[in-house]
């Protein structure tokens, strides 16, 4: 990815994420190790959650109450 940037094409990363990435404690830790091997600028990485993955999360926590 740092090729591309010093021929001036700054491409965006965009990730599907699952309503078990969003669980996962660990995912934050594994986003910033994986965007530190691909030398990725994290404000090129666009994480898309899915509606489904929202209402799922907000089952659980009305499920907890």
């Amino acid at each position: 990815m740092p090729q591309l940037g010093a021929r001036g094409l700054e491409l965006a990363v965009a990730v599907n994420v699952s309503t078990h990435n969003l669980l996962d404690v660990e995912f934050p830790a594994q986003v910033k190790g994986l965007l530190d091997a691909w030398e990725l600028d994290a404000a090129r990485l666009e994480l898309e959650i899915t509606s489904s993955a929202f209402r799922s999360t907000r089952s659980r926590s009305t499920a907890r109450s």
